[in-house]
């Protein structure tokens, strides 16, 4: 029997074929003899395509184990990564790749065990070169079966990570570098702002004590005066000046009370002594006293009250809330009506004032209650822009409630609800 071409060497990565050659060996058929003929050489340029589309990967190491995890292949791309030349590692168990620990624990055959039950493997570790460098490779090991199901071994495809697995590294030790930073400046500014407290308290009381003694003399200072025979000429003038020297007193104790407050909010010190009374009566009390300063803002003062609106509260805290609250109706909108109300709801009572002022900006709304933030704009209103935050955190501390309804132009009004 003749052949068109000697199939007597085939090469073992051809055996798929081996049952074309022994069917022409059994056949005198000549047509099917060409086309049996012409199958082989499809499949053998289809195998070499193969080969050579493997062996040009570079970016990736490409091979086969046998079953007992000997390289049976090699590509470019192993060679490059690894660094062997394929005479030297075909044959070799491919627990050379490993570091002395992994081939000690016999990670090695946990993997090729973990793919033969799995028929996959996947993982990222770290891998030796010939060199004995390391490189960080993603492992993949794939359990490779005849057509029957028997294991002919595993191909395993290796990529470097290196420079990913460095950058991720350096990326993580930049966060933990970062974070450190931020807690040591995080501890420095609890420190600083610890201190700035301890400092307005220790100024606030030192303070406190000239400013009360200097009051005192002014008030005594005004008795005198008073006594005075009106034809005095300059009793006048000294009982103006003396009036102003109070108010000016008066002024840098509320500021000087601010400071103190708000230390004591902050170290969470704020004393209330509660007790029951009337809400409307002690508003009424409250705008008796502003009379002068109504008169000199020339504002008109408009009420409307419940009579009564009885709860258990901490009277003076309440009272400066009430003053903190009206004392910003004149500052802001000078010659202009002002409406305070009380009225009694189901389980509260509320105070509003009301103004034709200004108004304020929205997107100011939301930071007026915060420390040193002013109401308005307005360049010719003093104080510290304590006196909203103050008034917030007494309400607050009452189980209570303080918020604005405003719009620019349209003035502003202040509701606060407090638990009976």
């Amino acid at each position: 029997m003749r052949f068109s071409k000697d199939y007597t060497n085939v090469r073992p990565s051809q055996l798929s074929v081996c049952p074309i050659y022994f069917r022409l060996m059994a056949t005198s058929d000549k047509d099917l003899i060409k086309s049996l003929e012409a199958r082989i050489a499809e499949l053998t340029r289809s195998e070499e395509r193969f080969r050579l589309m493997v062996n040009t990967v570079i970016d990736y190491a490409i091979f086969m184990l046998d079953a007992q995890g000997n390289v049976a292949s090699w590509n470019e791309g192993a060679k490059r990564f690894k660094g062997y030349e394929a005479d030297e590692i075909i044959g070799k168990h491919f627990s050379l790749f490993y570091s002395k620990e992994d081939v000690e624990r016999k990670h090695p055959q946990f993997e090729l065990q973990m793919a033969l039950e799995e028929s996959r493997y996947e993982e990222e570790g770290w891998r030796i070169r010939k060199d004995g460098t390391r490189f960080w490779a993603s492992v993949v090991i794939t359990r490779v079966n005849d057509s029957k199901g028997n294991l002919l071994g595993f191909s395993k495809v290796t990529r470097d990570l290196t420079e990913k697995k460095m950058n991720a590294e350096q990326l993580r030790l930049a966060y933990e570098n970062l974070e450190k930073r931020i807690q040591l400046r995080t501890k420095d500014l609890e420190a600083a702002l610890k201190s700035r407290d301890e400092f307005l308290s220790i100024a606030s009381h030192e303070l406190k004590t000239p400013l009360t003694s200097l009051k005192l003399q002014l008030q005594l200072s005004q008795k005198r005066i008073e006594k005075e025979p009106d034809s005095s000429p300059i009793k006048k003038d000294l009982a103006r000046s003396l009036s102003v020297g109070v108010r000016q007193v008066n002024s840098l104790t509320g500021l000087v009370d601010d400071l103190l407050d708000v230390s004591r909010i902050q170290q969470g010190v704020l004393e209330f002594h509660k007790e029951e009374f009337n809400l409307t009566e002690l508003v009424e009390e409250i705008l008796y006293r502003f009379q002068e300063e109504l008169k000199n803002a020339r504002c008109v003062m408009l009420t409307k009250f419940d009579s009564e609106v009885k709860g258990k509260w901490d009277k003076s805290r309440i009272e400066q809330v009430i003053v903190n609250l009206i004392s910003n109706a004149i500052k802001y909108a000078p010659g202009t009506e002002i409406l305070v109300t009380t009225r009694k709801e189901t389980s509260s009572g509320v105070v509003e004032v009301a103004d034709q002022g200004p108004g304020i900006e929205p997107s100011k709304v939301e930071t007026i209650f915060d420390r040193f933030t002013r109401v308005a704009s307005t360049k010719n209103v003093g104080g510290l822009g304590l006196g909203l935050f103050i008034t917030k955190r007494i309400v607050e501390l009452h189980d209570g409630k303080i918020n604005v309804e405003t719009s620019p132009g349209q003035g502003a009004k202040f509701i606060v609800r407090l638990p009976l």
